[in-house]
């Protein structure tokens, strides 16, 4: 894929000026703060809402 090929060869691999950094680096340079997702994590989106909403998409009071 194209776009694969740019994220892996350009984009990845190119200093920002913004950052002083290449975006992979700047990944890895902070991987190790990443935690595991919590076990139970599909318990946290089990919840069903039901809202209203107006003909303007707007929340109903």
């Amino acid at each position: 894929m194209p776009l694969l090929k740019w994220l892996d060869e350009q984009y990845q691999v190119t200093v920002y000026s913004s950052t002083k950094q290449a975006p992979l680096n700047r990944y890895l340079k902070h991987a190790h703060l990443l935690r595991e997702a919590p076990k139970d994590l599909d318990d946290h989106f089990r919840v069903r809402v039901q809202r209203k909403v107006d003909r303007d998409s707007t929340p109903c009071p």
